[in-house]
């Protein structure tokens, strides 16, 4: 941890050191720079230091970071205090306090940088070399593609239980111990092509030990098409009605090939209940949306035999073989759902299989040089033919593909697990222990998130951000190294990637249940974190006493009462809510005087919070508004000058028309230079640059990297304040003929740092008359923009394009022929729109196209045939359009078949379904 710390002070000194407002507090402007560098160089000795010595500096390791912390939490208590004065450079008794405790500390830090220069000469000298023990890392290569090794009569044992032609409605329980490979089985299932075309339905359920059978039945419920209104109507309306403030989700589904989260974890069904559900209600509805469907649904990870015993009315028997799959560490549960001899037990991996997991794993299809065959078997026959414990081991070795760093290896696995072979932590441990300085912070942070949680990656690129961990680069922005740190941890097994987004970079991601809970309990060994949930105190509410030195506070209770204030001194700098409804939010944060990062996504609050308003070291905020018409944020969150992140989202059922109900942000927010990213839903601002209203009072947002907004006015004095802008989303409800032209479109295209735009317009009676886009445009989604077809031309110009979504009336007309060419689109999708006629007649109109996606088009006519002729095409989805796309993409399908083509995978989801 002690170079994230570094790391974060090295940053807060950076912000203060043009400020000279803050010299006294380190004794002169000398004082503070000598700081810096001191945090600079040691940052350097972390990262320069031989891996083989680093268990010899835990300890110092421990004083540097406890000394960053110490100083930081100093520097930021002062700019606590000195907020708002109008000379902060005034001393007090209190800054006299401040001024005493930096100079030791300062000092102190003198004292670790003469002992880390002597330990860098020692090492370099290679003296006292024994003393250490050897290890080592280096960086990773890209990992190959997820594959099953030593379970393949497994597959073929349960694909021919899923298809066969049994027409009685089949359960079949898949048990084994966790981390043996019962979900990857079951997915590679799930996932089969065959298995898809054979089922008119497939939804997947992650059930875990912490549950709600209403959110669980919630996830059985199939995405509903236009003929199934009424379905979904009576679902939105049980939901409305039944889900009062303490349900919380937990469950998530995923249907067809997608995987969606519908909820969040709450605590188990053996507590009392708080608020009646209406189960009986959703049994039937989950029964009659499934009556007379083929259907394969998979419940993952399921702990108690009483969910089962619950749920398993909900699936009707129409003798067309339909199949439920559950999987489970318990044999009781899985004796609960078929009590035959037919369920699945998962064994472990023999020698030879481990083996062969560990290679692959390793080298992918090349071959393992012959001098590290001998050490890899004893490695894999000492993980002891448990896949999940292979796969981490691999990511190791991965990194260092040398005999004498496999053979220390081999022999940590082989104590490990001859001592203990429930102690799965100590393998772990080898892992985090090899990562690099930068990357333990990010793989701890993964605890934070609850068990099964699909992690947003934008949201978790942001929030690395504002914690400080990542080490700026002058070529790429924080976003930008943070992706890559996130991919590092991919590639060594540590982090999962659950979906990724039509661009191919990854959409969201996860963490198994045994690195996650390992996280945790590493996070509370370092004070980095601590979850607090519902029933861990004496009494309903209250929290258990907070650590002085904690760091990061995760709250998934209900309610918090008053804490005793000693403990509001705690220099706390995160708190996240995971919890729905939380009773005394805002009085329980706004106490914690340090804090940078408050993510209450979760919580509903009646209006903004202007409590918040004294946390001025607040980098990243993040919560949901409830019960009112419009929400103004007042003027003075200007004040919060380090606010970096801004997502407020809009949550009222009764609003029936939502795009009536505003967010209103001050002109205040121009003038904050750190913002970085503004996500709020129907935000307009109270001016824009450009107005009388604002006049000079704004700065040029030079970090402003995404806007989400509604009716923005692109002024020349906006475009001029927005440079490097990379994302935007923009939305216009109703707009009048007459007042259109004030948005200014047009000066969209000198937006040129812009890489997506997601455009939208509602209800318009006139075509807008758009002429062009920003010229460096990735990604472009178009809703209600109404072009004429014959005016594509303004999107295909677009030379970096590789992501087109043209969604309900973004272009207007019967017919689209091409013309012209997309020179780099790899992803097309056209949804809800009123084309007859596509006509392609040539692949050249396509050449690097990989993706096409059409949904709910039901007036086209068909397919292109010359779409199947295109090369690089590897998948094209038809979604509830009519049954002529669905036969044309179905011929297609077979002519490339026919042709030798078996790479283009076509999915139908039919009308009919």
């Amino acid at each position: 941890m002690a170079h994230a710390a570094l790391v974060s002070l090295a940053r807060t000194l950076e912000q203060i050191q043009c400020q000279d407002q803050f010299d006294g507090l380190f004794g002169g402007k000398s004082y503070k720079e000598s700081l810096h560098q001191n945090a600079t160089s040691l940052l350097s000795f972390l990262e320069d230091f031989p891996d083989k010595y680093a268990r010899s500096i835990r300890s110092f390791e421990k004083d540097i970071r406890d000394a960053a912390y110490k100083l930081e939490d100093l520097i930021e208590s002062y700019v606590t205090i000195t907020a708002g004065t109008v000379n902060p450079g005034s001393v007090d008794s209190t800054d006299q306090e401040h001024i005493g405790d930096v100079k030791s500390l300062i000092e102190y830090v003198d004292s670790i940088m003469e002992v880390a220069t002597k330990v860098k000469m020692i090492c370099q000298a290679d003296l006292s070399a024994s003393a250490y023990t050897s290890s080592s890392s280096s960086r990773r290569e890209p990992s190959g593609r997820e594959t099953m090794v030593g379970v393949n009569d497994d597959l073929i044992k349960i694909m021919d239980r899923v298809t066969n032609d049994e027409p009685n409605l089949r359960f079949i329980p898949i048990v084994g111990t966790g981390g043996i490979g019962k979900t990857t089985l079951a997915r590679n299932v799930y996932e089969d092509h065959s298995v898809g075309q054979h089922f008119d339905v497939r939804l997947w359920v992650t059930v875990t030990q912490e549950y709600r059978i209403l959110n669980i039945l919630q996830g059985l419920l199939p995405k509903q098409g236009p003929s199934e209104e009424h379905v979904t109507l009576k679902s939105t309306e049980l939901r409305g009605k039944f889900e009062g403030p303490h349900v919380e989700e937990k469950a998530h589904v995923e249907g067809e090939d997608n995987q969606e989260k519908v909820s969040e974890p709450v605590e188990g069904e053996g507590e009392e209940e708080k608020v009646w559900e209406p189960v009986e209600e959703f049994i039937e509805l989950v029964y009659k949306s499934l009556k007379h469907r083929r259907y394969l649904i998979v419940l993952d990870d399921m702990w108690h035999g009483e969910v089962w015993d619950r749920v398993r009315r909900a699936f009707p028997d129409d003798e067309n073989g339909s199949r439920v799959i559950i999987t489970t560490r318990l044999l009781d549960v899985a004796a609960a759902v078929d009590s035959s001899d037919s369920l699945h037990q998962m064994q472990f991996l023999n020698e030879n299989q481990s083996w062969n997991l560990l290679r692959e794993k390793v080298y992918g299809q090349a071959l393992c040089p012959q001098e590290l065959q001998e050490v890899g078997n004893i490695i894999a026959r000492n993980c002891k033919g448990l896949p999940l414990t292979i796969v981490v081991i691999s990511g190791l070795l991965k990194a260092n593909k040398t005999k004498h760093y496999w053979d220390s290896v081999a022999k940590n696995i082989n104590e490990a697990v001859s001592t203990n072979d429930d102690d799965f932590f100590a393998i772990l441990s080898l892992s985090y222990d090899n990562l690099p300085h930068h990357l333990k912070s990010c793989f701890l942070y993964m605890g934070i998130f609850p068990e099964d949680y699909r992690i947003p990656i934008k949201k978790l690129v942001k929030l690395w951000v504002a914690e400080g961990f990542l080490k700026p680069a002058t070529s790429k922005s924080s976003e930008e190294i943070a992706e890559e740190y996130l991919e590092d941890l991919v590639n060594r097994s540590l982090v999962l990637v659950t979906k990724k987004r039509s661009n191919g970079k990854i959409r969201f991601c996860g963490i198994h249940d045994v690195l996650r809970e390992f996280s945790i309990q590493k996070g509370h060994q370092e004070n980095f974190l601590r979850h607090y949930r519902y029933g861990q105190s004496d009494y309903k509410y209250n929290l258990p006493e907070i650590p002085y030195t904690q760091r990061r506070l995760i709250i998934n209770t209900t309610g918090l009462d008053s804490l005793p204030d000693d403990v509001y001194k705690s220099p706390l700098r995160s708190v996240l809510y995971f919890s729905i409804y939380t009773i005394g939010f805002t009085s329980f944060t706004c106490k914690f005087s340090l804090l940078r990062v408050v993510d209450g996504l979760k919580i509903k609050t009646r209006g903004f919070p202007d409590e918040i308003l004294n946390l001025v070291n607040l980098r990243y905020l993040a919560f949901t508004y409830n019960y009112s018409k419009k929400c103004c944020i007042p003027a003075a969150i200007s004040n919060l000058k380090n606010l970096e992140t801004i997502i407020i989202i809009k949550k009222d059922k009764r609003a029936s028309r939502d795009w009536i109900y505003f967010l209103i942000m001050p002109s205040e927010v121009w003038e904050m230079p750190r913002l970085r990213h503004l996500v709020a839903h129907n935000m307009v601002f109270m001016s824009v640059p450009g107005y009388e209203e604002l006049g000079e009072r704004y700065c040029v947002l030079n970090n402003m990297k995404t806007l989400h907004v509604t009716y923005l006015q692109f002024t020349p004095e906006v475009i001029e304040s927005l440079p490097n802008l990379k994302k935007l989303r923009v939305y216009y409800p109703w707009p009048k003929p007459e007042v259109w032209p004030s948005f200014c479109i047009d000066n969209l295209v000198y937006l040129h740092q812009l890489d997506e735009l997601n455009f939208e317009l509602s209800a318009i009676p006139f075509e807008p008359n758009i002429s062009g886009f920003p010229p460096n445009l990735k990604k472009l989604t178009l809703k209600g923009s109404r072009i004429p077809w014959e005016k594509m031309s303004i999107v295909v110009s677009l030379p970096n394009l590789q992501v087109l979504k043209l969604m309900k009336d973004s272009f207007m007309g019967r017919e689209w022929e091409m013309t012209e060419e997309f020179s780099g689109l790899k992803h097309l999708e056209m949804g809800s729109l009123d084309l007859e006629d596509w006509i392609v007649e040539s692949t050249d109109h396509f050449p690097c196209l990989e993706r096409l996606i059409i949904r709910w088009c039901d007036k086209l006519k068909e397919v292109p045939e010359s779409i199947g002729d295109i090369t690089t095409l590897e998948r094209l989805k038809i979604k509830k359009c009519n049954l002529d796309v669905e036969e044309s993409a179905r011929k297609l399908q077979e002519l490339q078949r026919s042709l030798g083509n078996d790479d283009l995978k076509v999915y139908v989801v039919s009308v009919r379904s």
